[in-house]
């Protein structure tokens, strides 16, 4: 029975979370119904508040508890269930405790796929695409941070190793190794990023909390109890992403315990940790735009007995509107795996994608003409087949790609010396010179011209964590045949040195979506 409060009592306010996530904190958390209405009640001593959400207009989608004291009561669980909201508990040191969503397909013949993955060729291989999807993103954040900091040409080089390497795999533990080397060569460009403190803080709080230091902790030998705000940042921001490839599994019908390329281990989800891996560069992403713009209070921190750091919760809470962005990413890889594990299941309960194809009479009817099948194409190098119209297979892409750039990279100033050590510049004559004024005044007035049309629409970051990871599988000449920008261009666009102006964008997703061919065709 729901009384109406006393004068001397707050009346709860009705309040409409931004962007649909509501982060509940402090010590006697509660969640409960009041009037109809999700009651929520958080904060510490004398900076409680009470508010309330309703089922309709209140358009929740996250309820984020952080901390480990408090209730929720069953009736809250229902209406959040009823309003297709998602329910995470986690701790302050980012570590997920409990993960409640809306379930979705419940299809044995899927689990049983999925249990018998680890191991088997259909296992591997949607292991090696998701390691290969983590570290094509890995090189695709070196570019912004070069912004912060020297990034030579060797950690690209050392990627696309191991990239290659995990591409030719033979077994998951093999695998593993390439992601783990791969990732050691990753986070050691971070280790120098600073971290900005308020200048009174700067000269107070301990020298390793001054930069991002090393992934591994002291502690753990591992990411687990770090010992820098940068590094404990990221935790948290991986805590987050869980949660989200937790809500995708069970809204899809997987189970989030039965991994594929984590082996079994008891109290983690080990599917979930799988496909968290091709999404992790993108909250790296998000950390290293956080740090870069955000100059942090001492107090926003705090160590533990032993030397751990921990957020406080009111940074945490900061962190957590990422999630809803994260959340159609983990369900689109989700559906992905679900389709490989078991080729007949096409329902797309996250995304929508299939949702035609899913319908028990939707048009699944096959067309009375089949479409003629390309002839396979062998590779230039070895003679092995490839898939497409590619030239250059899998195993050569990157032995081929190393030597066409260095080809190239020779052949051009090798000819203009020996044309200026003749006296013939090409670059310096009155024509060259004329079409280079022409050119820039022509791209000037073009890229006026568009952002006047398109104002506010140049942001650097969109294009590095939404296209960047995107084109790193598409040829340069292809791309460049595509956008109508130069080779030289492009190559320095996909190598993550250069963002294009935005009228370009679109052209290179167009090349993406045409699923145009891998290596250096």
């Amino acid at each position: 029975m729901h009384t109406q409060p006393t004068p001397a009592q707050a009346w709860p306010e009705e309040i409409v979370p931004p962007n649909g996530v509501l982060v509940a904190r402090g010590y006697g958390v509660r969640v409960s119904i009041w009037n109809g209405r999700l009651r929520v009640e958080d904060g510490v001593g004398s900076d409680r508040r009470s508010v309330l959400v309703h089922r309709a207009t209140g358009r929740l989608k996250r309820l984020i508890v952080i901390g480990h004291s408090g209730a929720i009561s069953f009736d809250a669980l229902s209406l959040l269930a009823a309003i297709k909201a998602s329910f995470a508990q986690v701790d302050a040191d980012g570590r997920v405790i409990a993960v409640n969503g809306p379930f979705g397909t419940d299809r044995p013949s899927l689990r049983r796929a999925q249990a018998k993955a680890l191991g088997s060729a259909e296992g591997l291989e949607i292991a090696r695409s998701l390691v290969r999807d983590k570290i094509a993103g890995q090189r695709a954040n070196l570019g912004a941070l070069a912004d912060y900091i020297p990034v030579g040409p060797d950690l690209y080089a050392a990627l696309d190793m191991h990239a290659l390497a995990a591409t030719k795999a033979a077994t998951s533990d093999e695998l593993r190794t390439c992601e783990g080397r791969a990732a050691s060569a990753y986070w050691s460009a971070w280790s120098a990023i600073p971290i900005a403190f308020s200048r009174r803080d700067a000269e107070r709080v301990p020298r390793h909390w001054q930069t991002f230091g090393p992934r591994s902790s002291p502690l753990s030998g591992g990411p687990r109890l770090a010992i820098t705000p940068g590094n404990v940042l990221a935790s948290y921001a991986y805590a987050i992403l869980e949660t989200e490839t937790t809500i995708a599994c069970r809204i899809i019908g997987l189970d989030p315990g039965i991994g594929i390329f984590h082996v079994d281990q008891d109290n983690r989800e080990s599917l979930a940790a799988d496909l968290m891996e091709p999404l992790r560069p993108i909250v790296d992403r998000y950390v290293l735009k956080l740090l870069a713009r955000r100059t942090f209070a001492a107090s926003e921190f705090y160590e533990t007995s032993t030397g751990a750091v921990r957020l406080t919760s009111s940074l945490a809470k900061d962190l957590w509107p990422i999630a809803l962005e994260l959340g159609p990413l983990a369900g689109r890889i989700a559906e992905d795996v679900a389709a490989q594990l078991e080729p007949g299941f096409v329902r797309t309960p996250v995304t929508g994608r299939r949702r035609q194809e899913a319908r028990p009479f939707g048009r699944m009817r096959q067309s009375s003409r089949e479409l003629k099948q390309p002839a396979k194409r062998t590779c230039r190098w070895c003679g092995s087949g490839t898939d497409d119209d590619r030239l250059i297979c899998d195993a050569c892409a990157f032995s081929e790609r190393r030597e066409r750039d260095a080809k190239f990279s020779e052949a051009g100033p090798r000819r203009l010396a020996a044309l200026r050590a003749q006296g013939a510049d090409p670059t310096k004559t009155a024509e060259a010179l004329r079409k280079v004024r022409e050119s820039r005044i022509r791209r000037r007035e073009e890229q006026v011209a568009w952002e006047k049309a398109n104002p506010g629409a140049h942001d650097a970051d969109r294009f590095r964590v939404g296209i960047l990871p995107l084109i790193q599988h598409i040829s340069i000449r292809r791309l460049a045949a595509t956008s109508g920008l130069s080779l030289r261009y492009v190559a320095q666009i996909r190598r993550g040195e250069r963002v294009p102006h935005p009228r370009w964008w679109a052209a290179l997703t167009d090349a993406r979506r045409a699923g145009l061919d891998v290596g250096g065709n």
